[in-house]
């Protein structure tokens, strides 16, 4: 990706995915050491996910200094894009343990070799909890179209903060919470005054069993698929409530109702200690032209679009709800582009393709992607996966 200082290598995993095009996609940049503040940003704009994590050296061995980056602000420490930062460091350097020097402070992680790949965990600073007005949690409300009576009561509202300060909301039922619909603006404008990043909703199960979603329309995303300070933060929660004791662990599941399906370990410290949150994060298949295009079967389960573009438009993998604000979604599925027209090029962040006519290209679900360098006459057939032999 092209800054004022050359390219920035971005490589993209998914963090807590229960299984492929599951989790939350977070760019890394293991090198960031000639990118200014801006130029991440513009980075973290480009790769489209809700954070992209920029490392550059620390101050000790297996020590590094690691910023976040939303599409639209740099927040003080992100949960998912620690564990794919972390495995990234593993592949490429071999690290097993290593500190992290968030702005939040010292983040410890490890990394565990198992049978499905490397699996990381950190452990957060400890957590602090505060009380928002009733005013706040009335106006939060309004901006979730929730009534009082759809919360659970055995669970005050609190600020939960492990690294990044959150909103945490209890609903009574699992369908309120599949239902979310809210207002992006109004919900933005409840967090900013709160100073925190996310709303934390969630449903209590069991004690090993937790339901959540988390909007973040302080960083332009409508939803985050995985959310590991949130999840840090519940952990941190519950234990000062008395529902969750040191040595404690719990699955914190999110993502199911937008279709990336996340999983995430907690595991509940001492009142002095962090809440340690882990699972694995796994390198996005990148986007590949397809040689032998016959070889695949959509089958029955795929869909056809026709989509044609003029020059001046382009293509995102996010998607924007009818009559909701910009967001960054995810695309859920494989897609499959058969260039009918004209020509263009592939964007990813991994990398470009020339997408000539006749050309099919395979982008794997969760990749951002647009078409740059658009002709007049540019159109392409697009099938929506899964598609039989399509992923690697």
């Amino acid at each position: 990706m092209e800054t004022g200082h050359g390219m920035a290598r971005v490589e993209l995993y998914e963090a807590f995915a229960v299984s492929a095009g599951g989790g939350n996609p977070a760019g890394v940049v293991l090198d960031a050491r000639e990118l200014s503040d801006r130029e991440m940003l513009t980075v973290a704009r480009e790769v489209g996910a809700s954070e992209t994590a920029f490392v550059t050296d620390g101050d000790a061995p297996h020590t590094y200094r690691i910023r976040y980056f939303s599409p639209e602000v740099e927040v003080p420490f992100c949960g998912h894009a620690t564990i794919a930062t972390a495995i990234a460091l593993a592949e490429h350097h071999g690290d097993d343990e290593m500190v992290m020097l968030t702005a939040a402070g010292r983040v410890p992680v490890r990394i565990d070799h198992r049978t499905d790949g490397p699996h990381a965990s950190f452990t957060s600073v400890p957590p602090t909890i505060t009380a928002p007005s009733d005013d706040v949690v009335a106006d939060a409300l309004t901006a979730l179209r929730w009534a009082p009576e759809d919360l659970d009561p055995r669970f005050p509202a609190v600020v939960s903060d492990a690294g990044s300060r959150h909103l945490v909301l209890a609903v009574a039922t699992r369908d309120r919470l599949a239902r979310l619909d809210y207002d992006f603006d109004a919900l933005r404008a409840v967090l900013t005054g709160l100073g925190a990043m996310t709303a934390q909703l969630f449903w209590y199960a069991s004690p090993r069993e937790i339901h959540t979603r988390n909007p973040f329309p302080v960083g332009g995303v409508v939803e985050d698929p995985a959310t590991g300070s949130a999840a840090a933060a519940l952990g941190g929660y519950l234990r000062h409530l008395g529902m969750a004791h040191p040595g404690d662990r719990l699955v914190v599941h999110q993502g199911t109702d937008m279709g990336r399906p996340s999983e995430i370990g907690v595991e509940i410290g001492t009142p002095e200690d962090g809440i340690t949150v882990s699972r694995r994060a796994v390198r996005v298949e990148p986007a590949r032209r397809l040689e032998h295009a016959g070889r695949f079967d959509a089958g029955t389960s795929a869909h056809y679009v026709e989509h044609l573009r003029r020059a001046d438009l382009s293509v995102g993998t996010y998607s924007i709800p009818a009559g909701a604000a910009d967001g960054q979604q995810p695309h859920r599925e494989d897609e499959i582009y058969v260039v009918t027209a004209g020509g263009a090029t592939l964007w990813t962040p991994t990398g470009s393709i020339p997408a000539p006519t006749g050309a099919v290209l395979f982008v794997p679900a969760g990749l951002p992607h647009r078409f740059v360098d658009v002709t007049e006459d540019f159109a392409t057939l697009v099938v929506f996966g899964p598609a039989e032999g399509t992923r690697a």
